[in-house]
């Protein structure tokens, strides 16, 4: 995955096996994985980000996930 690629949602709710509601909810809880709002109604997902996260999972359980 390219370090500096930007993700949808719907592509990062399959990558982490969740719904694209959690992702919603976990940006309004500022949890989950880091996001940049492009316009009001466009998110992107940087993939450095989905790593990031996902290797903070591992290291001891979802510090900042709902």
């Amino acid at each position: 995955m390219e370090s500096n690629k930007l993700l949808k949602e719907a592509d990062v709710a399959e990558m982490l096996g969740v719904s694209i509601l959690t992702l919603r909810k976990w940006r309004c809880y500022g949890k989950g994985p880091e996001f940049r709002r492009l316009a009001r109604r466009v998110v992107r997902y940087p993939s450095a980000g989905i790593l990031r996260y996902v290797e903070s999972c591992e290291r001891g359980g979802a510090p900042n996930a709902a």
